[in-house]
């Protein structure tokens, strides 16, 4: 009964499953058929046949026919993007997802989705996926990380994708289909309809709408591997490529993985390091403009090294950073970082341990663990001056570091044989992970 009850309060809630048709004929019955069997009823399947010269929008239209939440659209030959953007102009459910029309789902993927989704508050819910290789054989993936069900705010989410480097949770995290969308997460964004492959330019603008969204392990989406499919092309080459790697730069600032660069002194040398790698190898470079007060360019600095020493200029005020796209098809960026030139380049590690400060001292070590957002390292040494001798160690734990910070910190304390310490983080996250 009280199950009865849950779902009659779920299904108030309409979702619109869009599916783009190209010459799909050979497998579009089974794909239509898998979402109209949904345990989860209250939908409306949009199918937007794209200009079809097989019989995809006879199939189409015979659905139409049986099962009014069928809803038929064709245009001419126009591309998945304007296909996918008209599903979105016409729906009208309260959620959105996407179904590639040569893939299948399970019966239960809607409901687990919209259970995930409404039990966690979040925006965006998000499914694993097997894959189909024909003739009945499934491979079922076996993530390397425990997740079941886990809730991630954006940055979590971000941070979570990009330490994952395994192709098939890559392929999560880029395209539109294996996830259910609230209306809102797509407010004012679109597919960009000047390029075959959509999902690269949209689905990361969609992380950012939402406060929260949720990730489970449900194997409830079929992608077949289909040669002539779209998204087995996509997965044949790095899995992001990009139209620019500008785009890729913007992301990351909006985000504050690479916040407002820092403040530099003038005649002082610097150190800039790029982590990325792109196919071809020197498919980008990297270039620095100083400027000036009244905004005018006074300098700039180009080189395709990933790590260059720099001097600020004279009569600069302010810069920027970007990559240049040389023929670049696909970009792995992780971040950039600016530090002192004088610094060790283990200053760009995750999980910096700083110059200690007072390390002769006799008395329990101050360990002063902090989140390191701003990607730009300083050394200490006024501040053993403020402390009286105590002995101090400052440990900057990067945004993307995934390992065990309890077990470092125990690790380091054992090492400097320290008996007791004073353990201080600077954020209730850390207090967290350190209380645990």
């Amino acid at each position: 009964m009280i199950s009865n009850v849950r779902q009659t309060v779920m299904e108030e809630e309409q979702i619109s499953v869009i599916v783009s048709v190209y010459n799909t004929e050979k497998y579009l019955n089974q794909c239509i058929q898998s979402i109209l069997k949904q345990t989860y009823h209250n939908l409306e399947l949009i199918l937007v046949d794209d200009g079809s010269t097989d019989r995809s929008l006879a199939i189409c239209t015979r659905y139409q026919q049986q099962d009014s939440r069928v809803r038929v659209f064709h245009q001419a030959n126009q591309g998945v993007s304007k296909a996918r953007n008209y599903g979105m102009d016409v729906a009208a459910g309260d959620l959105i997802t996407f179904v590639d029309s040569d893939d299948y789902v399970m019966p239960n993927y809607l409901e687990e989705l919209i259970t995930a989704l409404e039990s966690t508050g979040s925006q965006i819910a998000i499914s694993d996926f097997q894959s189909y290789k024909g003739n009945g054989q499934l491979l079922v993936h076996m993530p390397d990380h425990e997740v079941s069900q886990r809730t991630f705010t954006p940055r979590e989410w971000f941070g979570f994708a990009y330490t994952n480097k395994i192709d098939f949770f890559q392929l999560i995290y880029t395209v539109l289909w294996g996830k259910l969308f609230r209306q809102e997460a797509f407010n004012q964004i679109y597919c960009p309809e000047d390029t075959q492959i959509d999902d690269e330019f949209t689905t990361w603008k969609t992380y950012l709408q939402a406060s929260k969204i949720v990730y489970l392990d449900d194997e409830d989406y079929i992608y077949r591997l289909n040669q002539d499919g779209l998204s087995h092309r996509k997965n044949q080459e790095d899995i992001r490529p990009l139209r620019s790697l500008e785009e890729e730069i913007t992301f990351l600032h909006i985000l504050g993985y690479d916040p407002q660069l820092p403040l530099l002194r003038i005649n002082q040398l610097y150190r800039i390091s790029i982590k990325a790698s792109s196919e071809p190898a020197q498919g980008f470079f990297t270039r620095i403009v100083f400027f000036n007060g009244q905004g005018d360019e006074i300098n700039r600095l180009e080189f395709h090294n990933l790590e260059k020493a720099f001097t600020f200029p004279e009569g600069a005020v302010h810069y920027e950073v970007s990559l240049v796209n040389t023929g670049c098809t696909s970009l792995q960026f992780k971040r950039l970082e600016i530090c002192p030139a004088k610094l060790p380049r283990s200053v760009h590690n995750d999980l910096w341990f700083h110059k200690p400060v007072n390390p002769d001292s006799d008395q329990p070590v101050n360990i002063v663990v902090m989140h390191d957002p701003k990607r730009v390292k300083k050394t200490w040494e006024t501040v053993g001056k403020m402390l009286n001798g105590l002995p101090l160690q400052i440990v900057s734990v990067g945004w993307q570091y995934d390992g065990d910070l309890a077990e470092a910190i125990v690790h380091w304390i054992e090492q400097k044989n320290q008996l007791y310490a004073h353990l201080i983080s600077t954020s209730a996250d850390l207090d967290k992970v350190l209380r645990n």
